[in-house]
């Protein structure tokens, strides 16, 4: 789930993630679907956004991707979140837009099929 500029990125993200079964749903549906879908989920993966906080106040094990963003100042609150990102050079740079010219989405191209893996794995889910 997301808006549909977010649709190219969910789609590498889940041609990475051969094997588990995730649904690009991105910009297919308002804010108010989105979180009734979110309601019924076995858990999300989500960017640094809103959907993220939505589903971790929903009681939704939640899994959520970092790269521009801080983490540790705007990741999802719960006892059942859990925090991709990766210590890089460039992040995290909390801009909208990657200005990483020599790397472009660096942050985000190091996240890798594994740490989805491990995430759903930390957070006890059987998808």
């Amino acid at each position: 789930l997301g808006s549909k500029e977010d649709a190219t990125l969910a789609n590498s993200l889940i041609d990475e993630c051969a094997g588990i079964k995730l649904i690009n749903l991105c910009g297919k549906y308002s804010m108010r679907e989105s979180m009734a879908l979110i309601s019924v989920c076995q858990f999300a993966l989500a960017s640094d956004s809103g959907l993220g906080h939505i589903s971790a106040s929903l009681g939704i094990p939640t899994i959520s991707v970092f790269g521009a963003g801080d983490s540790e100042m705007t990741k999802p609150i719960g006892n059942r979140t859990f925090v991709i990102n990766k210590d890089v050079y460039c992040s995290p740079c909390r801009k909208n837009v990657c200005m990483n010219t020599k790397d472009h989405l660096y942050c985000f191209n190091e996240i890798l099929q594994i740490d989805v893996k491990d995430a759903i794995q930390s957070l006890n889910l059987n998808p």
